[in-house]
This record gives C-alpha cells, structure tokens and sequence, in this order.
C-alpha cells in the first residue's frame, strides 16, 4: 500500500491528465473533420478554370473548386497595378483582368507581373482589395465578388499534418498510459519517486501520520516533521527535509520598454541526490517557507549567492561536503542550543 494521501495525490493527477488530454484528443477530432474537406481539396490538385468561369461565380459559397490553375489572356490585363507595401518591406501586387461580366482583381504576391498561367485560390475579396485595390484604380464594369490570388495551400496541409499529428498522438499516448496507471498505481511517477527513495509503504504511512498536522505555505506547498511536499497538477514533488542542502528565494522581473512590469517569486529548493523544485509562492510565502526550511533542516545552507551556485554546479562534492560538516556541527550541538 502507497497510503491513502499518495494514493490521493495518484488518483488526483490520473484524473488530470485524463481529462486534459481528452480534450486535447477531442479537439483534435473536431478539427480533423473540419480539415477533412480542405484536405480533399489540396490534395486533389489544382483544377483548370478560365477566368470566364470564375467571373460566373455570385460569391465564394458558390466556389466549388478553390483551388485552381487559370490561364490568363495578357490582352485582358490592365495596365494598372496596384501596389501595397507591408512594415516589414514585402509588397503585393493586384491586377485588373477583364472578363464579360466584369473585372477580376487578381493577386500575385511579390510577383509584379502575373505568370500566363497562375495557380492558387478563389476567395472573397479580403478587405484590403475592398478598401484600397478596387476604389485605387479605375475599373470597366463591375467588380467581381470573388478574386483569385496565388497561393500554394499544399504548405498549410503540411503544416496542419506536422502539428496536429503530434499533438493528437501524444494526447492519445497519455491518455493510455492515464489508464494504465489507474490499473496500477505502483508505475505512477509518484510512486516510483518514493521507490527512490526507499520502501514507498513506509513513506506512504509516514506521509498519513504527518499531513494532518502540516504547515501549509501557499495552496501547494506542505511542510511535515520529516518532508517538503509541493502538489502538481499531474504529479507530486517530494523531498525528505534531511535531505535538502540548499534553499533559497528566486525573483523574476518581467520588464516592459525596460520598465517592470510584474515581480514573481518562488522558492528554489535543492536536496543531495540533485533534484530541484521551485515553489511558486508570494514573496512573503517564500521568506514563510525559508524560515521554516531553517529550523526544521538546520544543516541546510539558506540564501542565495553566486559563489554558492557555481559551487553547486561545478563542484558538487565540494557544497555536500560543507553540508555534512555542519549536520555534524549540529548534531554535535548540546539539545537545547539546537536551531537556535
């Protein structure tokens, strides 16, 4: 047995991962059906109209076949080109193509002048033709309700495939190996982090006895006679407090146009074996918790300097070894000068 408040936390994070995945597994059915359509449609290939055939169309519901392949007559396109430039330098260009029922406006891109055979899509005039290309030039006759502008679709297919793909696979792995845990709480991550470190029963029931009387920082954190607890949404961190050798507090300033905007805290908290765990927690909740991380684990080293992280990363044996001199020093200390 795992004991009932780590069996909690398994069932609490199975039952998150469940549902965040789920909807992660749905979300990418219903964009698949809708993608579905548009798929077909770029995957198909082009199909070959004429510009009379497009000028048929009332407006882009009618439009069948969007993506589509036209030859176009140079004696039809007007002179005129409009031009608009971006704010990173890129331009586009529109084009005037006369037909019998009117002028279709026709985008090319960065090309300024249109292939004899242009390939791309049929849409409804996007709001800077209606805006600027159609009162920019004069027209014969009517403005078509629907403009073709080139456009190679095949390269959104892909990009949906690359990320969807992904996304959805991943979403559904979880999903099994959510249930997978449910059948067998003992492969949760949780359970194999007490298996580190030692008999996961053992802390299971010394995890029960402890957590009613916790000092609770924060909404996550928990502190016990014997461990530093910190509830995740899928999981659950857990470090034995004579195990930690080193906390202190994190600040992080988030800066606008050079000016700060947001402050955040957290506590940093490192034990011997190497893991580390950030506690996010108000600033007064981090000085909160380093005190009690103080008198509870007097042979850790509290406080922050950039000499005691370069010690920490380079010479690891180096910073245990000062923190087993002073367990030592404390144990060595008479009972009643101990944490003082």
């Amino acid at each position: 047995m795992l004991g009932q408040y780590v069996q909690r936390q398994i069932a609490r994070s199975n039952r998150n991962v469940l549902v965040v995945n789920g909807l992660f597994v749905a979300a990418g059915a219903v964009a698949l059906v809708l993608f579905i359509p548009w798929a077909t449609t770029v995957v198909r290939g082009p199909q070959r109209v004429t510009p009379e055939q497009i000028a048929a169309y009332r407006s882009a519901d009618d439009v069948k076949d969007w993506y589509v392949t036209v030859p176009l007559d140079p004696t039809k396109l007007s002179r005129s080109v409009y031009q608009i430039s971006s704010r990173k330098g890129g331009k586009r260009h529109y084009h005037y193509y006369q037909t019998s029922k009117g002028t279709l406006i026709i985008g090319t891109g960065g090309d300024v002048d249109p292939p004899p055979e242009l390939r791309g899509v049929i849409k409804s005039p996007p709001g800077e033709v209606t805006d600027k290309v159609v009162p920019g030039k004069p027209l014969i006759g009517r403005v078509l309700p629907v403009v073709l502008v080139k456009d190679t679709p095949m390269i959104g297919f892909w990009v949906f495939a690359c990320v969807w793909a992904p996304i959805t696979a991943i979403a559904a792995w979880n999903l099994v190996k959510g249930a997978r845990r449910i059948s067998d709480p003992s492969s949760h991550p949780v359970a194999r982090s007490l298996g580190a470190l030692g008999d996961p029963a053992a802390l299971g029931a010394a995890l029960d006895r402890e957590m009613p009387g916790a000092q609770v920082i924060g909404r996550k954190v928990r502190v016990t006679p014997s461990f530093l607890v910190r509830e995740r949404a899928f999981g659950l961190d857990l470090i034995p407090l004579a195990d930690v050798v080193w906390a202190y507090k994190k600040e992080t300033k988030t800066k606008s146009y050079g000016v700060t905007t947001n402050t955040s805290y957290a506590t940093v908290v490192n034990d011997r074996r190497g893991q580390s765990i950030e506690c996010p927690l108000t600033a007064a909740q981090v000085d909160q918790l380093l005190a009690t991380i103080y008198v509870a684990a007097p042979h850790a080293i509290v406080g922050y300097d950039a000499q005691l992280e370069q010690t920490w990363k380079s010479r690891r044996a180096e910073f245990l070894g000062a923190v087993d001199a002073r367990r030592a020093a404390v144990a060595a200390e008479p009972p009643a000068l101990q944490g003082a």
